[in-house]
């Protein structure tokens, strides 16, 4: 179990970040962003845990109201992240998978086969990350690999110092990150810190290698310019005739983790608002 809620909390994190991984044009500002989104984002992990913690050890006259607007709240947000996620995958899916700039196809097709998902059972989401997050992991790797030819170690090396527009990296990816434990708190609140730290930790490795790809092709600078730069950088990779290009690779990848995302929300949402439900009529 705990297996599948590490591969599932990796594909969820990493949802549509690939797809709004963006550079500042300063290289030790996109480390630093990069960094401090990972920190700022467990150290807010470990804040709700005990927020929830003593909420849940201590009684009051108002608790159950407090409750009662944390989950609607969560329900809202829910919603949101649903929302928002399949919103910029239809933004890249339309123009860059479909050659089309209408977003509605992409995004109700999506949004059809989240459904599915979301009503399933939990079990689903655990045995499908169990299988997805290797041969994701594997693909990036080996995508990697295959473009290290065309990457340069001067692009790798920072020149500039760190200044205040590393926030504009930062904020950014810190709420995708803390965005996607909603789901996952609801999903099983009790998992143990553990856990979450190896979800980090194995998050943040895959992230860096997509950030040294695209940093070793296109450098901060020129990459901070591009809509899309990790589609583009991973576009270079090739193996032989057959895979000429490997972009194809990433669009599986994007499509399994926005789905494994948008269908976490819409299971978790169903679930809340059931119990929700039952403390009403309690």
């Amino acid at each position: 179990m705990k297996k599948g809620f590490v591969c599932l909390a990796v594909l969820v994190f990493l949802g549509d970040i690939l797809l709004k991984l963006r550079f500042s044009g300063n290289l030790a500002n996109d480390i630093s962003g990069i960094i401090g989104a990972f920190i700022l984002s467990f150290l807010t992990l470990l804040l709700v845990k005990g927020v929830i913690y003593v909420l849940s050890r201590s009684s009051f006259r108002l608790k159950n109201a407090v409750c009662f607007a944390f989950s609607v709240l969560a329900l809202l947000f829910l919603l949101v992240i649903s929302l928002f996620t399949l919103y910029n995958f239809s933004r890249f899916a339309a123009p860059v998978m479909l050659s089309t700039n209408n977003i509605f196809f992409p995004f109700l097709i999506m949004l059809a086969i989240s459904l599915l998902l979301g009503v399933s059972g939990k079990k689903v989401f655990f045995k499908l990350s169990l299988i997805t997050l290797p041969i994701a992991a594997v693909i990036i790797i080996i995508m990697a690999a295959f473009s290290v030819q065309f990457m340069s170690l001067k692009y790798l090396i920072p020149y500039k110092s760190v200044d205040a527009s590393f926030i504009e990296i930062l904020f950014p990816l810190y709420l995708n990150l803390t965005a996607s434990l909603l789901p996952l708190f609801l999903l099983q609140n009790k998992t143990i810190t553990k856990t979450f730290c190896a979800s980090y930790s194995l998050t943040f490795f895959i992230i860096g290698i997509c950030v040294l790809n695209v940093l070793g092709i296109f450098g901060s600078e020129f990459a901070s310019t591009l809509n899309y730069p990790y589609s583009l950088a991973v576009s270079t990779a090739s193996m032989g005739e057959i895979f000429s290009r490997l972009d194809g690779f990433f669009y599986a990848i994007c499509f399994f983790t926005v789905l494994l995302k948008t269908g976490l929300c819409i299971y978790t949402f169903k679930e809340t608002l059931k119990k929700l439900i039952n403390t009403i009529k309690q």
